[in-house]
């Protein structure tokens, strides 16, 4: 189980709103709903980063083997490969980022 399937972030999320406190900049809080289980693969890493902003490439290949299963890391890089060969995902340094949402 992982910090996500286990509640971490909510948990953290919930107690900064509770002490009105901002998050650090490294931290992200990200709802995804039952919905996303409905995705395709390229959609679910555009959506992760559209949720999420600049992610770091690690986070989302940790989300999408979540959703998608551990097998799944060579998919991830293909259909990355795809999204970026699009247009529709960037690096910034360490980081993703869905287009239009710099």
């Amino acid at each position: 189980m992982n910090e996500g399937q286990a509640g971490f972030g909510l948990r953290c999320q919930a107690w900064l709103n509770r002490h009105n406190l901002a998050a650090p900049d490294t931290f992200k809080a990200i709802t995804m709903t039952p919905s996303t289980m409905d995705l395709t693969q390229k959609q679910f890493i555009v959506a992760f980063l559209e949720a999420g902003g600049a992610t770091s490439r690690k986070d989302v290949q940790e989300a999408f083997a979540d959703s998608f299963g551990v097998s799944a890391k060579k998919s991830f890089n293909t259909v990355l490969e795809r999204l970026k060969g699009a247009g529709q995902v960037i690096e910034q340094g360490s980081n993703l980022v869905a287009v239009g949402d710099e």
